[in-house]
């Protein structure tokens, strides 16, 4: 995953504030790098008050997209339009007999011999609240082969053949082989 940052504070010095450019780092495997964000309306190039970030997939079109505060300017919904063939799947969980937004819950998807980890968590950051889906880039994988869910509870549940490019709902109790929700 990429690292997107916004900051600003209240007081540089009394009574005056420190706007800042919010930041964007690609993920180079080893490290992260920071990067130059082109796109027409500058939004990277400004300086704000930063407050809140949340992450979102707003038009479900795959990519994460970011809605940001600011003391002092209005709201940014940052849609990603960045080119890409990759292949990728959302998953939503919907607790059972675990809490019913399974916070806790942690995924693993396998695939042609890969495995990817995620937990869904609470408490994402400074005002602000992720959208509560789980995002798996899957690079040229076409499907998933398998998805484990181990819920809240201690329960592990698992979900067979995903197809990629879309998001499912999985609810605790309808696994092993059981049907997917859209």
């Amino acid at each position: 995953m990429d690292l997107a940052v916004t900051n600003g504070n209240i007081e540089k010095a009394p009574g005056e504030p420190l706007e800042q450019s919010p930041q964007f780092f690609v993920n180079r495997g080893i490290d992260f790098s920071l990067y130059d964000v082109q796109e027409p309306q500058d939004y990277w190039q400004g300086k704000y008050l930063g407050r809140g970030m949340g992450r979102l997939d707003f038009n479900r079109d795959g990519k994460m997209d970011l809605l940001i505060t600011h003391l002092g300017a209005p709201t940014a919904l940052l849609l990603n339009q960045t080119e890409s063939n990759s292949n990728w799947l959302q998953l939503e969980l919907v607790g059972t007999f675990s809490e019913r937004d399974a916070v806790g819950a942690k995924v693993t998807v396998e695939s042609q011999g890969r495995s990817m980890t995620e937990w869904l968590v609470g408490g994402d950051g400074y005002l602000c609240r992720n959208e509560p889906i789980l995002h798996f880039g899957l690079g040229e994988m076409p499907q998933v082969d398998q998805i484990t869910v181990v819920w809240p509870n201690g329960q592990s549940e698992t979900f067979g053949v995903a197809e990629a490019n879309q998001r499912l709902v999985l609810i605790e109790g309808t696994g092993s082989n059981g049907p997917f929700s859209r």
